[in-house]
């Protein structure tokens, strides 16, 4: 690209992985993190690409022009990697190419005569790539992607009447999601996916408990983590994320970029109930504000990539980001026992979505109200 230093184009040709792909049709929509191009004649794949992980997608296009649902794969590569894909007329997918060391090396001394036909890696998206990935680790990566390892935003056509039975029961005031955990359940579940091949190709979310509150709890207990959601967050922490932060917001990232970029409904949905889950917690904001300074941080790259309508609810016509941070921002401001510098780091963020989108937090979610038990 024209904004790249030439010691960082030298030092990404001398050092950058590289992608091959061979045989793609002319015409496919290709493309590698926030970068995608219809392919030409001689298209070879991507060059100076810097190590990390990286999500490639591509669909089909016929020749009346109508493209194919897209798919698509994370990938982790390394310094002066070269990862070969082959496309399968087919099956309409790229296939694994394995090479060993020393195919390895004949395709690096041959990288000069394909040079011409590999596109560079637009070195001046990848700041805000990072900013969006940097939490999905391999460990994360290998617990939620698929056992394909294919991402396919059509797999959600075999799950519709789990979907349509969620969605008739999900339209509540702050516009938050339904219960993931019915999707969880439903995705894998024989009865929704009876074709090995279409579980197979399923994300791997995590679950999110039903029931907010221990077994046994009293009527006084129930109230109390309905309005409060740390213990849902703290059997989340032990049950899925090895009590640690970062693999709790490495899934935030990950069902992000699968539904922005791979175009995966249920993705869209675990991200907003994991949002939803942090921002009705109380005591958990006190007891481990790491956590909470690292999500304000990565939903502030989020906000940033997305138009503000995208968050409008359909039915309500209410913007389900302002409701739920609402809460969250109250929390903060209320509390006289958080940490006082994720109060302002919170409160900072506030005025930045006001300023930037003009989103009014001011204004009280209607069922911001304690759930009452009977006894």
């Amino acid at each position: 690209p024209d904004t790249m230093e030439p010691d960082v184009a030298r030092r990404l040709f001398a050092e950058g992985a590289v992608l091959i792909v061979e045989r793609m049709p002319v015409g496919t929509d290709f493309g590698i993190d926030y970068n995608s191009w219809r392919t030409g004649d001689h298209f070879g794949g991507v060059k100076m690409i810097p190590a990390g992980l990286h999500y490639v997608y591509y669909s089909a296009v016929d020749r009346n022009g109508q493209i194919a649902p897209r798919t698509g794969f994370f990938c982790l590569l390394e310094k002066r990697q070269i990862l070969v894909k082959r496309w399968n007329k087919e099956t309409e997918d790229l296939d694994d190419v394995m090479i060993d060391e020393e195919e390895t090396e004949r395709r690096r001394k041959g990288l000069k005569d394909l040079d011409r036909n590999l596109g560079a890696y637009p070195y001046d998206s990848l700041k805000r790539w990072v900013g969006l990935t940097q939490y999905i680790s391999q460990i994360v990566l290998e617990r939620l992607e698929p056992v394909s390892k294919r991402i396919c935003s059509v797999t959600q056509v075999d799950i519709e009447p789990a979907m349509t039975t969620r969605a008739d029961h999900s339209s509540s005031a702050d516009g938050s999601s339904p219960s993931v955990a019915m999707a969880c359940s439903s995705s894998s579940s024989s009865a929704a996916a009876p074709d090995s091949t279409v579980q197979d190709s399923q994300l791997r979310l995590s679950c999110i408990p039903d029931r907010k509150f221990p077994v046994n709890s009293t009527p006084e207990e129930v109230t109390r983590h309905s309005m409060d959601h740390s213990y849902v967050l703290t059997c989340m922490m032990r049950d899925h994320y090895s009590n640690e932060n970062k693999n709790l917001l490495g899934e935030m990232q990950f069902s992000f970029i699968c539904f922005l970029i791979g175009h995966v409904y249920t993705a869209f949905e675990q991200w907003k109930s994991l949002i939803h889950l942090l921002c009705s917690c109380d005591d958990a904001v006190t007891t481990n504000p790491d956590l909470f300074r690292k999500f304000i941080n990565t939903l502030h790259f989020q906000v940033n990539e997305i138009p503000e309508d995208f968050f409008v609810d359909i039915v309500s016509q209410t913007n389900f980001l302002t409701t739920t941070l609402q809460v969250f921002f109250s929390t903060l401001e209320e509390s006289t026992t958080v940490d006082s510098q994720l109060k302002r780091l919170g409160l900072q963020f506030r005025k930045h979505l006001t300023k930037k989108f003009k989103w009014d937090f001011t204004e009280q979610p209607e069922d911001c109200q304690p759930v009452v038990v009977d006894l």
